[in-house]
């Protein structure tokens, strides 16, 4: 039968690490079935067509917001359960002292992944309006999607890395296809993907590692 502690250690673990991955990694997953498998009965099925970009958006939102909230309240809990750092709690401490906490640690890397994504979603909307054709709505929310996924401070490394792909998916299409329409969702796609498994390396190598909170 599993115990309390049991509970906890596997929340304080394995959960807490890998969450936020399998999460980003679901939703990418969802994006490029739909891209590929659009017309399949499976995806009419379980409605996946429905789940468009903006709609994502939303989603992780909640998922980010429940997410810091179990950390904090996992935080509480740890600080609140051991004999040494109960202290750090009230009435020994203001709350002021767990909540500047809570914030450093847990809340302040998303609320900066949102500044970026905002950034990042005005930068495409400017070139859309000055170049329709270029950029669909989707896309704009799709790019900002996965500046939330990604998180800080890896969404400064998606940027950079999206620009890149798009340029050389640019070059590849008109030379081997003759077509000047621009489709940046692989990009994005794959710049998502290589910034989830290799941005924190990148960061480092770049010297940018001071950015992570």
């Amino acid at each position: 039968m599993i115990n309390s502690s049991e509970i906890m250690s596997f929340l304080l673990g394995p959960l807490v690490i890998w969450l936020p991955l399998v999460f980003s990694l679901m939703i990418i997953s969802i994006l490029i079935i739909k891209r590929i498998f659009n017309n399949f009965k499976i995806v009419k099925l379980l409605k996946l067509n429905s789940l468009t970009p903006k709609k994502l958006v939303v989603v992780t939102f909640i998922f980010i917001f429940l997410f810091n909230s179990l950390l904090t309240g996992l935080q509480y809990y740890v600080w609140h359960s051991s004999a040494f750092s109960k202290f750090f709690l009230p009435p020994f401490q203001p709350l002021s002292y767990f909540t500047g906490y809570a914030y450093h640690h847990f809340w302040l890397a998303s609320i900066l992944s949102l500044v970026v994504a905002l950034a990042f979603f005005g930068i495409l909307q400017l070139i859309r309006k000055y170049k329709q054709d270029t950029i669909s709505s989707d896309e704009i929310f799709l790019a900002a999607l996965a500046c939330l996924l990604v998180s800080w401070p890896r969404a400064i490394i998606l940027i950079p890395l999206f620009f890149l792909a798009t340029l050389l998916n640019g070059v590849i299409i008109f030379l081997f296809f003759k077509n000047k329409q621009i489709n940046i969702f692989w990009p994005i796609i794959i710049s998502a993907v290589i910034t989830l498994f290799f941005g924190q390396y990148l960061l480092y190598v770049l010297g940018l590692g001071v950015l992570i909170v």
